[in-house]
């Protein structure tokens, strides 16, 4: 009875390790690392130091509040962007905003980012490489308080280390061994 369960306790480790080899998981930013930069100028590192820019652990809740003017909310695919207070300007510049980028080169390039809604006049341009997304809101010119962006991203998925060819064979091998091991191992009963 005991080999019994034994055999059964590896068979039913085999299938699991079946089970996860080689598949891909969605990576996500919360828990990595992410800086905040505000940008003014025409040079994407034109970084301009202001309250609220730094290095964040992306958790539940806000990372931020950039220039005391833009709550900045990370989740694991999504950056919402509120605008706290009415704003009217107009700038020369082709760039004012902010970027959110990779700062320990932990997680998987970013493969996609778009604004997906957007409120109270608030619309900004949102670009990106691997490493960065870029909101700029130079064009916006006016927004009213509490309007919001929403930008999705998507990140590079993580594939696990591919599986070697022989290990599945190895695992069967080993499985049929202790099947055999157990049926042997059991006393005649009569």
């Amino acid at each position: 009875m005991r080999n019994q369960l034994k055999v059964r306790r590896l068979l039913a480790a085999a299938a699991l390790a079946f089970a996860t080899l080689g598949t891909s998981a969605q990576a996500a930013l919360l828990g990595e690392t992410v800086g905040i930069d505000f940008i003014f100028g025409a040079d994407e590192n034109a970084i301009f130091p202001i309250n609220g820019s730094g290095n964040f652990v992306v958790s539940a809740g806000p990372e931020t509040l950039l220039a005391s003017q833009f709550e900045i909310d990370i989740s694991a695919t999504s950056i919402v962007v509120t605008n706290v207070s009415t704003f009217n300007f107009s700038f020369r510049e082709s760039f004012f905003g902010f970027r959110i980028r990779d700062v320990n080169g932990a997680f998987p390039d970013f493969t996609a980012a778009a604004l997906s809604s957007a409120s109270g006049l608030f619309i900004p341009q949102v670009t990106f490489d691997a490493d960065n997304i870029y909101v700029n809101i130079v064009q916006v010119g006016l927004a009213l308080a509490g309007g919001e962006a929403v930008i999705n991203f998507s990140l590079a998925s993580v594939t696990a280390v591919p599986l070697p060819a022989g290990l599945p064979l190895l695992l069967g091998g080993l499985a049929v061994l202790g099947l055999a091991r157990a049926g042997r191992a059991t006393p005649a009963q009569g």
